[in-house]
C-alpha cells in the first residue's frame, strides 16, 4: 500500500483488529476501525450509525474525510477507542442476540408452535417473536462471532444470574421480590415512559397493518 492510504476493518469486535492494524500497516498508512451498526439489507445509511474505532499513532486526517463521507449519506458517526466499543457491544449487541436466541432455543425445547401461536398473539408478542425470527435467520457464524467479543463473558453470566434470582422468585411465590426487582430494573432504565411511548408507535404500525389501513400514528 502507498503511504497515504488507508486500510479498514468492518468488524464487530474492535479489540484485536485495532491492534493487529495497529501493528501491522505499513509506515505511512492510516488505520481506521469501523463497525456499521446495520446489515446489507438496509437500503441506504440514512438514519443508521456507524462507529469508528481511532487506531493509535495510525489514525489522522482520515478520521474526518471517512466521518464526513459517512454523515454525507445520511449516517450518525460516532467515535469510540476500541475498549469502550466492545464494553458497549458486549450489551448492545451480544447480549441481545444471546436473549433472543436464547428464547429461540426455548421454543425449540419446549417444541412450542411459533406459527400456531400467532392466532392468539398480541402485538407486542409478534414484534418480539419476529426479533427472534429476524436474529435466528441470520448467519450463525457472524452471531457466534459476536459472542467472543472479550467483554461478552461477564455479561453473559451476569444475565443468567439475574434471570435465575427472577426464577426463584416466582418459583419460590416471592411475588413481592419480583415486583422489587422489576422496580429497580426500571428504575435504573430511565426514563421508562419514554420506551413506553416509542414503542407504542410500533405497535400501532403492526395492528394497522393487521386490519389493513393506516393508524393516525
Amino acid at each position: 500500500m502507498r503511504p497515504g492510504s488507508l486500510i479498514m476493518d468492518v468488524t464487530s469486535i474492535k479489540s484485536e483488529p485495532v491492534q493487529a492494524m495497529k501493528s501491522y500497516a505499513p509506515v505511512g498508512v492510516e488505520a481506521l476501525g469501523t463497525h456499521p451498526m446495520f446489515g446489507p439489507t438496509m437500503p441506504s445509511m440514512r438514519g443508521q450509525t456507524i462507529i469508528l474505532t481511532p487506531v493509535e499513532e495510525k489514525t489522522g486526517r482520515w478520521l474526518a474525510e471517512i466521518s464526513s463521507l459517512f454523515q454525507s449519506d445520511g449516517a450518525n458517526v460516532e467515535v469510540l477507542d476500541a475498549q469502550e466499543h466492545d464494553r458497549i457491544m458486549a450489551v448492545v449487541q451480544a447480549l441481545t442476540h444471546f436473549a433472543y436466541i436464547g428464547i429461540g432455543a426455548t421454543l425449540k425445547a419446549l417444541q412450542f408452535d411459533v406459527s400456531n401461536s400467532r392466532r392468539f398473539m398480541s402485538p407486542v408478542y409478534e414484534i418480539m417473536i419476529d426479533f427472534v425470527g429476524r436474529i435466528l435467520d441470520q448467519n450463525p457464524e457472524l452471531y457466534a462471532s459476536i459472542q467472543k467479543n472479550p467483554q461478552a463473558a461477564v455479561v453473559r453470566q451476569t444475565f443468567l444470574s439475574q434471570c435465575m434470582r427472577l426464577c426463584e422468585k416466582a418459583d419460590s411465590n416471592d411475588l413481592e421480590g419480583f415486583k422489587q426487582m422489576m422496580r429497580e430494573a426500571a428504575e435504573h432504565y430511565g426514563e421508562t415512559h419514554k420506551a413506553l411511548q416509542r414503542s407504542d408507535r410500533v405497535i400501532n404500525a403492526r395492528i394497522g397493518e393487521r386490519v389493513g389501513g393506516d393508524l393516525d400514528l
